[in-house]
């Protein structure tokens, strides 16, 4: 586990008068990379915008020269662009922070840190401190941005930090599955996300920072609270009609020459509240390996076993993820092709 200097030293500190460009995924963590610098920075400097990994790797090189700083968070080049883009003139003003287990390659360059894992010293710890014994905690997008923020020596007032850190947390949390897996699996976390997602990006953006102005850390209004029960219902009742739309089989996977393994699946195609049909997949169906979700221009797939790792398999088609989840984007009809040429087998459905 390294500090936060051993990890951000090789990176040029940002300053409080550069005008800064975020470049980010559309998920709750990316909104939390964006309320890291909203907060911190002053008010104006802060530019965003979404990409994935794909496409953030073909439009970097058009940018660099129209900020003082570029970060990339919570996403990563493709490995193959990794050499062009290392080449580009002012690469010095670009930063790139991932926590995914497949970008660990950016580490080798000047510009990039790669960690899943929080730093020894995080702001991250005293969250932590009554989490499950020998469990990994982990690095998010958001969490990473932040310590680095501190390591460059931004803070805010104490009440405000508090609240920051207490959001940054939740979020972090929740986007990594440690509030599953070393934190109890406590509500709050996953209202969090449910309060996101029923905001929309801007909006849960300007509610937390509200809140962080206001030191009222996860304290929910009146209306967070009627948005959430709304959100609630209306997802409990989608999961229950599409539940019988699930099929199940099995997947070949070849990891070398001489090694195939064979995972149990379930698998649907469904493109509204990923997270809850996941929820509801791993609730009723303990037993299979692997729960698989086509949203139409991707694919998301999950794991709750010891023995697999989600970020290796979606490696193989340019995906990026942790060991128990990952997912690569791809239009619905190609899907299925795509499986069979980059792994030589297809899924095999029992239903």
């Amino acid at each position: 586990m390294k500090t936060r200097k051993e990890l951000f030293e090789k990176l040029r500190k940002i300053k409080e008068t550069d005008r800064v460009l975020l470049l980010t995924h559309d998920d709750m963590d990316g909104a939390g990379a964006e309320i890291v610098l909203k907060a911190l920075l002053p008010e104006g400097q802060v530019s965003v915008r979404h990409f994935d990994n794909g496409s953030m790797s073909q439009q970097i090189y058009k940018i660099l020269d129209k900020y003082d700083m570029v970060i990339a968070c919570d996403i990563s080049t493709r490995e193959h662009d990794s050499e062009f883009i290392n080449s580009l003139a002012n690469i010095e003003k670009f930063i790139m922070l991932d926590h995914h287990l497949t970008s660990l390659y950016i580490n080798q360059y000047e510009w990039g840190v790669s960690c899943s894992e929080k730093p020894h010293d995080s702001f991250l710890n005293w969250f932590y401190q009554n989490a499950a014994k020998n469990s990994v905690k982990h690095s998010s997008g958001t969490s990473l941005l932040l310590d680095y923020m501190e390591y460059c020596n931004f803070k805010l007032d104490v009440y405000s930090r508090n609240v920051l850190h207490q959001i940054a947390c939740f979020i972090s949390a929740y986007d990594t599955w440690d509030w599953k897996t070393c934190l109890s699996g406590k509500q709050i976390f996953n209202d969090y996300n449910l309060l996101f997602s029923a905001y929309g990006n801007d909006e849960f953006v300007k509610s937390m920072l509200s809140k962080i102005a206001d030191y009222r850390s996860n304290e929910w209004n009146d209306f967070d609270k009627r948005l959430l029960a709304i959100e609630k219902k209306k997802r409990a009742e989608h999961v229950r009609r599409i539940a019988t739309n699930i099929r199940f089989g099995f997947w070949d996977i070849p990891y070398n020459t001489s090694e195939i393994k064979e995972y149990s699946i379930a698998y649907i195609e469904e493109s509204k509240y990923i997270f809850d049909i996941f929820d509801y997949m791993r609730e009723t169906y303990p037993e299979i390996d692997l729960f698989i979700i086509n949203y139409g221009t991707g694919i998301s797939i999950r794991s709750d076993k010891e023995n697999i790792n989600v970020g290796k398999i979606v490696k193989t088609f340019g995906g990026g993820g942790h060991k128990g989840s990952g997912g690569f984007k791809l239009s619905k009809e190609k899907i299925q092709d795509c499986i069979e040429e980059s792994t030589g087998t297809k899924f095999f459905f029992q239903n």
